[in-house]
């Protein structure tokens, strides 16, 4: 089972370091023609909240079958608090931040 775990966090980890640094090699050939290809900048854009995504539903996965409520609550928490500070906050750094912090919280303090 361990090495289940190891072997699709090394998989996330590839693909995510892929989904950013394929779009930059393309972009630089590209550039040499002093070509600019507005649907590749707005799917560079997108990579960023994608990977943020991709990271969430990874470490959610093991929540939707929760042992205990107080670990589904801390997940709902966190979700809860991404989406408020999102609706405040223009980047996706913010919410991400208060979301882990709000989960790092609510897992230490909620009783297990």
């Amino acid at each position: 089972m361990t090495s289940d775990i190891l072997w699709i966090a090394a998989a996330a980890g590839l693909a995510t370091f892929l989904m950013r640094l394929l779009p930059i090699l393309v972009n630089r050939r590209f550039m040499t023609f002093k070509v600019r290809h507005p649907r590749l900048d707005r799917t560079v854009a997108g990579l960023g909240p994608a990977a943020v995504i991709a990271f969430l539903t990874l470490t959610l996965v093991p929540y939707f079958t929760a042992d205990t409520a107080a670990q589904a609550a801390a997940a709902a928490l966190a979700i809860l608090a991404i989406a408020a500070t999102r609706r405040i906050a223009t980047g996706i750094a913010l919410p991400t931040l208060i979301g882990a912090s709000v989960y790092g919280v609510a897992v230490t303090y909620l009783p297990m």
